[in-house]
């Protein structure tokens, strides 16, 4: 065998390794489900629709906790069930992550790198959590407000996950799911402005933040079935290398 030939084949080898060791459709996944799961509450069926305004009220309070308490629903465009939701879901999403990644390398012998993909969305997670608190509440402004959503957890994680993983699938599904959460603080705004009419009824229905939100997850959980399909494919096409004695 020639000496291109057989750099030729460990490369390929290599690409068949880092697929078998490749573990990220599973947080993408749960991803997926998690947002299908938060349909009921952008729905409003807990507290009713979504305030128009991701404006924080203010507390004379002066315990923190209470403080935080009373601000909570900010995270989640004045929703504090929908807010609840995400802190409840969020760090489930990364300890299931953890469980999985652990328990891959115990099967297959192969170290999982997910330090980075939990240490980036948790550490976002955290970051969302001191702004609003005061001092750091001022310096958001109100208009920005709703664009700083547990969603961003999950965006920056996947992102971080597919560039250890060198996968554009995991990096354009966190990109995706960082624009749905611009799209949905968007449209909390615009179809409040729909008129009450039949295709205004038709627009609300489908500009809807959870039908966005869903459809969103409902894509992420195909996606990462079809790239638990391609990485198994990847790794089991694993030929032997062929040298010629002389």
């Amino acid at each position: 065998m020639q000496s291109s030939e057989i750099l030729a084949e460990l490369d390929s080898r290599r690409s068949r390794v880092r697929a078998r060791a490749s573990a990220g459709w599973m947080p993408l996944l749960l991803t997926g489900v998690a947002l299908l799961g938060s349909f009921p509450a952008y729905a409003g069926w807990f507290d009713g629709p979504g305030s128009a305004c991701g404006c924080l009220s203010t507390s004379d309070s002066s315990s923190l906790s209470e403080a935080a308490s009373a601000r909570i629903g900010g995270l989640a465009g004045g929703s504090k069930p929908l807010a609840l939701y995400w802190l409840a879901v969020v760090p489930s999403v990364y300890f299931l992550s953890v469980g999985w990644f652990s328990l891959c390398r115990r099967r297959t012998g192969l170290g999982q790198r997910w330090g980075l993909h939990v240490m980036m969305g948790v550490g976002t997670l955290l970051g969302l959590l001191l702004s609003l608190l005061p001092p750091l509440d001022q310096l958001v402004s109100p208009s920005a407000r709703p664009l700083l959503t547990p969603l961003l957890a999950l965006a920056v994680g996947l992102v971080a996950l597919g560039r250890v993983e060198r996968d554009r699938v995991l990096t354009g599904a966190g990109a995706a799911v960082a624009m749905t959460a611009v799209v949905v603080a968007a449209l909390s705004h615009y179809t409040s402005g729909l008129p009450d009419s039949f295709l205004g009824n038709i627009g609300q229905a489908l500009l809807a933040p959870s039908v966005e939100v869903a459809g969103v997850g409902l894509l992420l959980i195909v996606a990462s079935l079809f790239l638990r399909r391609a990485r198994r494919r990847t790794a089991a096409e694993f030929a032997p290398i062929h040298t010629e004695v002389p």
